[in-house]
């Protein structure tokens, strides 16, 4: 799922400690802590950003959670806190989407992880395609990704609009936000005959901004056909409204 939003990457942490045992009296002389020690004129961290980056795009998951929260042991402050975290947003996804037919729901607790780091992350400063992503990657972990206890597809409603949201000021008309517009619709169509707090109108207001937007996307066909059955829900709705006015 997401294939048009992401590939994934990862790196294995290679800190330099081959600093020469200095006599207990020299130890005050060393300027810079040895984290910022360079290699091949990059800082650990700059490097790690680096590899990191190179293992999402490989799709080597593992790699990409390793070195990403190998980064995190380093504390990293500004731009490099805010694409740590991104990539392991990103990892911890694309990771959980990766194996979830093959594992029960959330069992490794990846989609749980991919929150937690989304929360962090929106809790920064950062460009509008940063928050959009944070915001699709934890809406669609509450979605369908987090466990049946966790699982908060009114949240997931929230945070998809927030992302659409952010893809309309940042004027980012895009397969990414196809994909949001075609949750944001889906999200109430599955759910609004049996629970009220979803509007079946929210859901047909999406599927026809789609189609009229995206004439020629990837979700134009299914937005069409979820549309096509609004009416049959709607009714099934309202049927259930009477019913329940005359017990």
């Amino acid at each position: 799922m997401l294939d048009n939003l992401v590939r994934i990457s990862t790196l294995t942490l290679q800190l330099l400690s081959n600093q020469p045992n200095l006599p207990s009296e020299q130890v005050q002389y060393r300027e810079k802590p040895i984290y910022a020690a360079q290699v091949d004129g990059k800082t650990p961290i700059e490097k790690l950003l680096s590899e990191g980056e190179k293992y999402l795009d490989d799709r080597k998951f593992d790699k990409a959670i390793a070195s990403y929260n190998a980064l995190m042991q380093l504390s990293p402050k500004g731009q490099a806190r805010i694409k740590t975290l991104h990539g392991l947003c990103k990892a911890y996804f694309e990771k959980a989407e990766n194996i979830q037919f093959d594992a029960p729901v959330d069992s490794t607790g990846y989609y749980t992880k991919v929150v937690t780091n989304c929360n962090k992350l929106l809790e920064l400063p950062s460009d509008l395609s940063i928050k959009r992503d944070a915001l699709l990657y934890s809406a669609m972990a509450y979605w369908y990704g987090l466990s049946e206890k966790h699982k908060n597809p009114k949240e997931a409603e929230k945070r998809l609009d927030d992302a659409l949201s952010y893809s309309r000021q940042g004027n980012m008309k895009d397969d990414v936000m196809e994909f949001i517009m075609f949750q944001l619709g889906r999200v109430p169509f599955e759910n609004a005959e049996f629970d009220d707090r979803f509007k079946i109108d929210s859901s047909e207001s999406a599927f026809k901004s789609l189609i009229e937007e995206f004439p020629n996307g990837n979700f134009f066909t299914d937005a069409k056909e979820r549309l096509s059955k609004i009416p049959e829900i709607r009714a099934i709705i309202e049927a259930n409204k009477k019913y329940k006015k005359t017990k």
